[in-house]
């Protein structure tokens, strides 16, 4: 608003008054626009691995919700050069941020090594490539467990524990140990040692040969010598006759 001088003459005085008058427009002047949103440059998601199974990882998963990002996504691949040009990927994604909290990518192979990246719904932001992240291997067909009963100064008791790792039923299994010392099997019950120092072999008796599937069977023996605290036992299934 502009002002303008209005003069009165009051009692031989001249008083000066400043009285406001509109403002012509201002035709280069425009009604200010709102400034555009950042540019968000943070990344939609981090995480790493929370959980490696045999056929499957999973990623603890810190989702950016807050540049509206989702859903996130994981995508793992077979190689380095694969994850640079997003190339057969095996994904999962999250319905919500929320919900991207542990994200499982399923149908991978046993003890094979993956690299892996995230991703969010209208990201461009190009994540980093992280890995290898490797599958644990495949579970044997049975594994064996040593157990120690009892001890004294010349001997021990112990058994093993036969355990069948398979979802089919198992006819036969035979386990193999080497003493740290030594160490010789006597007696025994519930299966068949084929040696008894040294290397020790021991196959299943008949009527503990067959193995439901996650079933049990176990053997024991009275062994002369320290007692060994602990024994890696390996175990294979034997064909079925």
């Amino acid at each position: 608003m502009r002002f303008g001088r209005v003069a009165l003459a009051v009692a031989g005085a001249l008083i000066v008054l400043a009285v406001g008058v509109p403002a012509p427009a201002d035709a280069t002047s425009a009604t200010p626009s709102a400034s555009p949103s950042p540019t968000c440059l943070r990344p939609p998601a981090s995480g790493s691995v929370l959980e490696a199974g045999p056929t499957h990882l999973t990623f603890a998963v810190s989702a950016n919700g807050g540049c509206g990002y989702a859903p996130v996504t994981v995508s793992v691949y077979r190689s380095f050069e694969d994850a640079s040009a997003h190339l057969s990927a095996i994904s999962s994604t999250a319905a919500t941020v929320e919900a991207a909290q542990a994200l499982t990518v399923a149908g991978l192979k046993p003890g094979t090594p993956y690299w892996y990246r995230f991703s969010g719904g209208g990201s461009t932001f190009e994540s980093l490539i992280m890995g290898p992240a490797f599958t644990a291997a495949a579970p044997r067909d049975c594994t064996a467990t040593y157990v120690l009963d009892g001890a004294w100064d010349t001997g021990f008791v112990a058994r093993v524990i036969v355990h069948n790792n398979l979802t089919t039923p198992i006819h036969g299994w035979q386990v193999a140990w080497d003493w740290p010392g030594q160490q010789v099997m006597h007696e025994y019950w519930n299966g068949t040692p084929t040696s008894r120092l040294g290397t020790v072999t021991v196959t299943s008796a008949d009527w503990n040969s067959t193995l439901q599937p996650a079933g049990e069977a176990s053997f024991g023996y009275v062994g002369a010598g320290p007692a060994p605290a602990t024994l890696t036992v390996s175990c294979v299934v034997t064909p079925t006759a």
